[in-house]
């Protein structure tokens, strides 16, 4: 039986490089595109500190409008991209 999806709720550190791996974008673009300082992104992914809700709920909802998807199944942590083609500064066109 094929197991069933559902978005993510709580972003990890490794999704996050993850994410941006896929995008081919820098901390400093995640950073600029979630309106947040780029020292939270470094920290964040590097498990530096713990981070605000706010601040990841604000990676999130970048990772969202730059197309990156979070979803988790019984057995997966998935970090998906949608298909859909980004200008040079990794944002949607």
């Amino acid at each position: 039986m094929p197991h069933q999806s559902h978005e993510f709720s709580v972003l990890t550190p490794a999704q996050s490089r993850a994410g941006r791996a896929l995008l081919g974008i820098t901390q400093a673009d995640l950073a600029k595109a979630a309106g947040i300082d780029r020292t939270v992104v470094v920290r964040f992914e590097g498990e530096l500190m713990t981070t605000r809700p706010a601040s990841l709920e604000s990676l999130v909802q970048a990772f969202r409008y730059l197309g990156v998807q979070f979803m988790e199944n019984e057995d997966f942590l998935v970090v998906q991209l949608q298909k859909r083609s980004l200008d040079p500064n990794g944002t949607p066109s």
